[in-house]
């Protein structure tokens, strides 16, 4: 399976592909997807990377930094390879449990600008770990509210 997330980082392109290639190292900020090793074609605009030894799934891709359009920062692209046993219900599993690769990455790109913007990852109370869908909170069921007295 194959897909593609983007996000745009208010920081010079430099300075998000540095903090990119070192974000698993990053206090509180490890990769959902895994360890990450950069697996070549490294440059100013990109570079390739796989997941490593102990990652939640096998996957490939390749990350892209480009200036943003008005000197807004950088766009960071990210294409994602990755194979799920079972096919599409497999994956389809995957996504109900909030392990599927792409949204793992995408998770990954969010957490690394709130990074680069604001020196921390935001946390809440209701998601303190973040967002990923198999820590959310469970909810209690909906229940009729109360007649008001009259």
């Amino acid at each position: 399976m194959k897909g593609k997330a983007s996000i745009t980082i208010q920081a010079p392109a430099g300075e998000v592909a540095e903090r990119w290639r070192h974000f698993e190292g990053a206090p509180d900020a490890a990769s959902r997807l895994g360890p990450i090793e950069i697996d070549g074609g490294e440059d100013s605009t990109g570079l390739r990377w796989r997941t490593g030894a102990g990652a939640a799934q096998e996957a490939q891709g390749t990350t892209r930094f480009a200036d943003a359009p008005g000197g807004r920062g950088t766009e960071v692209h990210t294409t994602v390879e990755f194979q799920v046993p079972g096919g599409p219900v497999g994956a389809a599993v995957k996504k109900v449990a909030g392990e599927e690769p792409l949204q793992l990455v995408r998770d990954d790109l969010r957490r690394l600008k709130q990074l680069i913007e604001t020196g921390e990852i935001a946390r809440s109370d209701g998601a303190p770990s973040g967002s990923s869908a198999e820590t959310q909170p469970k909810q209690r069921p909906a229940q009729p509210l109360a007649p008001t007295p009259a």
